[in-house]
């Protein structure tokens, strides 16, 4: 996506998880959305 900063893209797999953080460019922070999570 155009509102990622592509340098800051980071991933770590611990314990069978892999986790894959990416931020936000600058531009992008000016706008939220909020994202239900559904656990069971």
């Amino acid at each position: 996506p155009v509102e990622v900063d592509p340098d800051g893209v980071e991933a770590t797999y611990r314990k069978g998880v892999l986790t894959v953080q990416v931020p936000k460019s600058s531009a992008a922070r000016e706008q939220t959305r909020k994202i239900t999570v559904k656990t069971e």
